[in-house]
């Protein structure tokens, strides 16, 4: 191994690496980087340092082994990805360490009063869920874990091993959505208003991603990209309503994403799946969450519920911490459509506007 200095340079952004020319062509790079972000400068409640703002190297379009150690004042708390290694209490400050266990493509750091979360956790496959909230109360908490357990685990027996030992689900203020990173689902006031009405669909979808999407990552932007990271993980949760509520709620949640869709179908701002580039308009949103988990499910009907079954595992068994292209997954289809049919039946419809002869 080489090991060579790298030298930065700093903007109001990003941190810059130059990387010397001489290593660019290894096969593997390993980047040890160390500094010190004055906190206090940033701290109201949470401070959430996301890929968006670079606190980390990176490039875009790449997955990465990472270990994170990191020292705060007790005074604060660190929340993170993949797998607590160890915490050191020291007399005014807590050492953390994270480790990955498949390569992963964002690292968050959640950096909060130590006094600012409650804390519940639930076990489930000999895996820990971990929920962080400062407005959901005792028993809306383990309703909420219930609910993830349940789902948890389906995923695990449909798809496979989760990969890693924790899950941390946690409550961010004023965040309006969702943040998905691997073993880390960070969620904002719209979400926390459904958990509280015991609406759970996003808890469905989420999870779902861990595995595929997080789990199973898929190359950005590329062919199919928003049909990956959006219909997939969708149509596993509709097959977490079929087998917990039953066929007329699966239907019924399947329409209820055609609807939207059916609204732009044949207009002007109607566009194929593949040719998402950006969730940027209602027609694209509607195209990936409507008609995307729709025409799965004509695929999955046509090779055989069994036969999708074990096209998902073995996808996901493959791909699982490796980054996938549309070409992955219909050579991997193919194996369990031995004529063929079905795959050329899902990519004319992912490829071409509106649905198949109705």
């Amino acid at each position: 191994m080489v090991h060579v200095d790298i030298t930065y340079t700093w903007s109001d952004h990003a941190i810059k690496l130059v990387i010397p020319k001489s290593v660019l062509s290894e096969d593997e790079l390993i980047i040890l980087m160390e500094y010190i972000l004055p906190i206090e400068k940033y701290m109201d409640s949470v401070t959430v340092l996301s890929r968006g703002l670079r606190w980390y190297p990176h490039i875009v379009d790449d997955i990465m082994m990472c270990r994170i150690e990191a020292i705060i004042s007790s005074d604060y708390t660190l929340y993170s990805f993949g797998n607590i290694i160890k915490v050191n209490q020291y007399n005014n400050s807590t050492r953390y360490i994270w480790e990955s266990q498949i390569p992963v493509f964002k690292l968050p750091l959640i950096i909060a009063d130590s006094n600012y979360y409650h804390h519940k956790s639930i076990e489930v496959l000999d895996k820990t869920i971990h929920l962080y909230s400062f407005t959901i109360t005792d028993d809306e908490q383990d309703k909420i874990l219930t609910e993830a357990g349940n789902v948890f685990e389906y995923y695990e027996k449909q798809i496979g091993d989760y990969h890693h030992n924790d899950l941390t689900m946690i409550e961010i203020p004023d965040f309006k959505g969702t943040s998905i990173a691997t073993s880390l689902i960070m969620f904002g006031s719209i979400y926390v208003n459904y958990y509280k009405n015991a609406i759970y669909d996003n808890i469905h979808f989420s999870l779902a991603t861990q595995w595929l999407a997080a789990g199973v990552f898929f190359k950005l932007f590329d062919k199919g990209f928003w049909f990956f990271q959006m219909s997939l993980p969708h149509h596993v949760r509709l097959m977490y309503v079929q087998a917990t509520q039953g066929d007329s709620a699966f239907t019924e949640a399947l329409n209820k994403g055609m609807k939207d869709y059916l609204e732009i179908k044949g207009t002007e701002d109607e566009v194929s799946i593949l040719d998402v580039d950006f969730l940027s308009s209602q027609a694209k949103g509607s195209a990936v969450y409507g008609k995307g988990p729709y025409v799965i499910e004509i695929t999955r009907k046509q090779i055989g519920s069994e036969n999708w079954k074990m096209f998902i595992k073995e996808f996901y068994r493959e791909f699982k911490g490796k980054i996938a292209t549309y070409n992955d997954f219909v050579e991997c289809l193919l194996r369990y459509d031995p004529t063929g049919y079905s795959t050329v039946t899902l990519a004319k419809m992912l490829s071409e506007k509106g649905l198949p002869e109705e």
